[in-house]
């Protein structure tokens, strides 16, 4: 999601906190996943597995990786997390996913974005052809937001032996690649 169309649909805070961003706050500039919603609209791989009554989803972003708990109905009062809680149902072909427990971060409203630890993310999934997969991921966040946001997401099943390969992240070369995004900012209206 673009910076400028979502802070067009931010609260007054959330635009106030906004406008306080420095691209080497992000967590990817400092090597660490972007976490929620950002990693689950990256184009990289993402390993879908199921142990039971649980999803473990690994991305292939900064090895990120998260569960999904079939066997919950609601969120228990856990510390907030990078990954948060998910809870996951299969009503007929859709699967959803409900996140809960997000630390508040920037980018956590997509992109450069910072959202509150108020936020939640729903992603919604269904299975369009043998090899595709279709989603929806809303995020709402009543201190950041005035309504959701939504993204549409496209999942293609990759041949048979892909992997997922972890590359290494230098700090410092994180950091320059945040340089352009400072100059971006401080450009664009508010």
């Amino acid at each position: 999601m673009g910076d400028v169309m979502t802070r067009s649909q931010m609260t007054p805070e959330g635009r106030a906190l906004f406008a306080t961003f420095n691209p080497l706050d992000h967590p990817t500039s400092n090597c660490a996943s972007p976490g929620l919603p950002s990693v689950a609209v990256i184009p990289e791989l993402q390993e879908w597995s199921a142990n039971g009554r649980t999803l473990t989803i690994r991305h292939e972003s900064y090895g990120f990786q998260r569960k999904v708990h079939f066997d919950e109905t609601s969120h228990p009062a856990l510390a907030h997390t990078l990954e948060g809680h998910a809870i996951g149902r299969i009503d007929g072909d859709t699967l959803t996913i409900d996140t809960a427990n997000l630390t508040a971060e920037w980018g956590g409203l997509g992109r450069n974005a910072p959202g509150s630890a108020a936020r939640t993310v729903r992603e919604t999934y269904r299975l369009v052809s043998p090899d595709r997969i279709e989603g929806v991921i809303e995020i709402s966040d009543p201190n950041y937001l005035v309504h959701p946001l939504q993204r549409r997401v496209t999942l293609d099943r990759q041949p048979a032996g892909t992997k997922i390969v972890d590359f290494p992240c230098d700090p410092e070369v994180a950091k320059r690649d945040y340089d352009y995004i400072s100059q971006a900012q401080k450009s664009a209206p508010h």
